[in-house]
């Protein structure tokens, strides 16, 4: 799976924007991720996409927008014309307290936030890349506030439809009841604990401290141990002076076969293929 790295048409604005006929056969899009939110504009014909597990096609008049590090790929087997706009939003989400984020919360917004939707008719999302598109075409006097305007409301529209999250909406007394469990986590990831050594250093019973992970986010305590492990394993695969049986154990996974299964589960490809990219 690739990591693109967005060339923005206006980099002040942290937002890209292209027209793609299929019918000039482009090259096929692998797998890959990036930052940005996507927004894909079917103006003509019928366009495909696969996102994560899912197949979705966007019709003629119809709307996707995909969330950011979302694995995606855009399939060249049917034809079709459509404008996609790429928006770095982190930019606009510090003043909502979202700039900078630690694990549990990254780990938490990661897990909850609804992955892509699509969009059919005169939507809230046709209205805000009309004016997008439009201001962006004239770039009239101030066409930089109007485009400003219309992201904070695709900020709005995200938040609704549970594609965003930012730290005010996550309760501060709920994370404090497993702070010890994730605390535990982030500093003993590299060794190869189990469940029941981590309940007893910390002090918990193992059925309460199970129940309240999983309520305050959604996932289980297991999983919240390999997104620690996976996400250091994939900085010290791009280091590339490691052997993958090197990085799955000091990653604190118990074998290179658990290590490729969680990895491809969550990544989308194996440690030997990520390693390459």
């Amino acid at each position: 799976m690739n990591k693109e790295t967005i060339v923005y048409k206006f980099p002040e604005l942290f937002l890209n924007i292209k027209e793609i006929d299929m019918a000039n056969k482009i090259s096929h899009r692998k797998v890959h991720i990036h930052s940005a939110v996507e927004i894909i504009i079917c103006h003509n014909g019928e366009i495909e996409w696969n996102i994560l597990e899912d197949s979705v096609c966007v019709n003629k008049g119809e709307i996707l927008i995909i969330n950011r590090n979302i694995p995606h790929e855009l399939q060249v087997n049917k034809e079709g014309v459509f404008t996609y706009i790429q928006i770095d939003i982190s930019p606009y989400l510090d003043v909502s307290g979202e700039g900078k984020i630690n694990l549990i919360y990254d780990f938490i917004i990661q897990n909850n936030c609804v992955k892509h939707l699509l969009f059919k008719g005169e939507s809230p999302l046709k209205k805000i890349t009309d004016i997008i598109l439009s201001e962006a075409g004239k770039m009239q006097r101030g066409y930089d506030f109007c485009i400003k305007a219309e992201i904070y409301n695709l900020l709005a529209l995200m938040n609704r439809n549970y594609m965003l999250f930012n730290r005010n909406e996550l309760s501060g007394a709920k994370l404090k009841m497993i702070e010890p469990v994730y605390t535990y986590i982030e500093n003993n990831f590299k060794s190869d604990f189990t469940l029941d050594k981590l309940c007893a250093d910390v002090g918990c019973n193992k059925y309460t401290a199970c129940k309240r992970f999983k309520s305050v986010t959604g996932k289980t305590i297991m999983d919240y141990t390999n997104f620690i492990r996976l996400k250091t394993a994939k900085h010290m695969l791009k280091e590339k002076d490691k052997l993958i049986s090197e990085v799955a154990f000091e990653c604190g996974f118990s074998s290179i076969q658990y290590f490729n299964k969680v990895f491809k589960a969550n990544v989308g490809c194996t440690p030997k293929q990520f390693s390459k990219k």
